[in-house]
């Protein structure tokens, strides 16, 4: 029988047939663990599902999963999100390296929403669990093509073909509406407030780009204010005190967003610009979680603003990693190199100087002249939707379909 145990950490009930979901295991199972064979099989056998939700004050042990496997002997697959364990964000490995070999008949998928959930060879190459990741940490330490990684699928990308009805809204609105010159040329939203996107705020600013494009720096209406915060900015910007730091903040206007049910709950979920903004503007400027400089060039963590460009029809313009911009690549998305200027950097100064070029070329354009490259260049935009939407989650089934039937 197919055992489903779900911990909900984060979920968004607004309109759950259009907004995305987090963590929500019965609809990652309708939409992609129900599609395998194996599971389609299972149910027209018994057609039966147990699925328990998991509340905090019971959260499992190793021990006492190995107690609900053992009065659960019926179990051939295990669902589950890593929440439901204590203090998964500590030891997420000890668990299945100790539960698939001690239950090796037993077929467990594992989603995880921990954003540095590390995946290894050694760590997690257990035959008889698939991972579902958040991200994906040093992918170019152990594999040179990613399509050769068998065991797991990426939540951030799977997160977006579960709304199948959603994408096909979005790339038919898209097809009517490409023809007309759109109103801004880029849009650029910044969540949390960090040094890098401070920096590109100012780069934004310096270049007279505000009002050419959607511009937004959610920093929750309080971090930039917060005085423990000012050390690493300080240290960012080559700063002496915190007085050059305040004189040099207040010269910016923040427009925040509040988190509050009062605001358009699209701009805090996954891959969510808003169509109104996404299909009224050109470039889609992004910066990652993790901005790279001068560190290990095979680190990376990649995050779910990486694949807002793709799916919000535009085009990209990525700041981060550079191994995350190799590891987009491997997986087939255009990144418009003979537009922008993307070749990889490892220095912030060496970052900074090219965001400021491509910025520089924006300005430049008009929005006629950036609407004739669009225009002309909408297959390439086209393919990185359909990458997103659709071959990936082919090749996630068919990872698991293989999974499942060894």
């Amino acid at each position: 029988m197919i055992h489903i145990l779900d911990y909900k950490s984060a979920t968004f009930d607004f309109n759950p047939e259009i907004l995305l979901q987090y963590v929500d295991l019965p609809r990652i199972f309708q939409k992609f663990v129900s599609e395998t064979d194996y599971v389609k099989e299972k149910l027209k056998k018994d057609g039966l599902i147990n699925y328990q939700q998991v509340s905090y004050e019971n959260k499992f042990t190793v021990n006492k999963l190995s107690e609900y496997i053992e009065k659960n002997s019926d179990i051939s697959l295990l669902f589950c999100n890593i929440d439901i364990f204590e203090e998964f964000e500590i030891t997420p490995n000890y668990f299945f390296t100790n539960i698939s070999k001690k239950y090796p008949h037993i077929k467990f998928i594992v989603s995880s929403d921990e954003t540095f959930f590390k995946f290894t060879k050694t760590e997690y190459k257990q035959d008889n669990v698939f991972y579902i990741l958040n991200a994906l940490s040093s992918p170019y330490s152990f594999v040179d093509d990613v399509n050769a990684i068998t065991n797991f699928s990426s939540y951030y990308i799977m997160n977006d073909y579960l709304q199948e009805d959603y994408c096909k809204f979005i790339k038919g609105l898209s097809l009517t509406s490409n023809r007309i010159v759109k109103d801004k040329k880029y849009n650029f939203y910044n969540g949390v407030h960090k040094p890098h996107r401070l920096k590109c705020y100012e780069l934004i600013k310096n270049n007279d780009l505000l009002d050419e494009g959607y511009f937004s720096y959610a920093d929750f209406a309080y971090l930039s204010k917060e005085k423990e915060y000012n050390q690493e900015f300080m240290e960012f910007f080559n700063m002496k005190s915190e007085k050059e730091y305040e004189d040099y903040l207040s010269t910016f206007q923040i427009p925040l967003f509040y988190d509050t049910e009062k605001s358009d709950p699209n701009i805090f979920v996954a891959f969510a610009i808003p169509p109104q903004t996404s299909f009224q503007s050109y470039i889609s400027i992004t910066t990652e979680t993790h901005f790279y400089c001068e560190g290990t060039p095979n680190d990376m963590i990649l995050s779910e603003k990486a694949f807002k460009p793709f799916y919000g029809m535009t085009i990209p313009l990525i700041i981060g990693q550079p191994i995350g911009l190799k590891y987009l690549k491997d997986l087939g998305f255009d990144l418009f190199e003979d537009f922008f200027d993307v070749k990889p950097t490892y220095t912030k100064k060496d970052t900074f100087e090219q965001l400021d070029k491509n910025l520089k070329k924006i300005k430049s354009l008009s929005k006629e002249e950036i609407h004739d490259f669009y225009f002309k260049n909408y297959h390439r935009v086209q393919n990185n939707f359909d990458v997103l939407t659709e071959r990936l989650k082919e090749r996630d089934i068919e990872n698991l379909n293989n999974f499942l039937n060894a």
